[in-house]
């Protein structure tokens, strides 16, 4: 249950107070921090989860990647704690609320560090975002960690580019899912 209120607060943390940095800065930015694209495309991401999916297949394998995953196991409420519910019902509000908050983390790491920071730093905005957004996966299986540094860096770069942080989100809800459904799976 604490997972669950911990991935809505995320919004009360991140997504108003950016709201309200938007409001009361002096330049308003018409995308804000990229959650308004023009001429968006999201065929390259979905090519980019089918690059991910064997990937994340194979990493299923070790240990640690089980120990970890699917996340809903370590962090949510158990289905016995819902009265009258089917068993995979908390499991799918769990599910949603655990995609909708990397909304918050494109916004937060990608939409204001690098969207609306480059303004200031120009492309030199990316750098930053991508060590700052390392501390996030400390904990997690090595390889996930080291590979944010890589992926962290791309979607900044891409972010940069389309002005957008819905590429983001396709790639990082798209690969977490992957990554629960996968390790359910093989739970199975």
């Amino acid at each position: 249950m604490h997972s669950l209120v911990y991935n809505c607060v995320g919004f009360v943390i991140v997504f108003l107070p950016l709201l309200l940095f938007r409001l009361f800065a002096k330049e308003s930015q018409p995308e804000f921090f990229g959650l308004r694209p023009k001429g968006f495309n999201v065929k390259p991401y979905f090519i980019l989860l089918l690059i991910m999916l064997p990937i994340i297949i194979m990493v299923s394998f070790e240990k640690s990647f089980a120990d970890y995953y699917p996340t809903y196991h370590n962090h949510a409420i158990s289905p016995a704690s819902v009265v009258n519910w089917p068993a995979f019902f908390p499991a799918i509000i769990y599910e949603f609320f655990y995609g909708a908050d990397f909304l918050n983390v494109e916004l937060l790491f990608r939409g204001f560090m690098v969207i609306g920071l480059s303004k200031i730093l120009g492309k030199e905005a990316v750098m930053p975002m991508v060590v700052t957004y390392c501390f996030l996966h400390f904990g997690k299986p090595v390889g996930e960690a080291i590979s944010a540094m890589v992926g962290g860096y791309i979607l900044g770069v891409i972010a940069l580019e389309t002005r957008s942080i819905w590429g983001g989100v396709i790639v990082h809800v798209g690969i977490a899912w992957m990554m629960e459904l996968v390790a359910y799976l093989q739970d199975a």
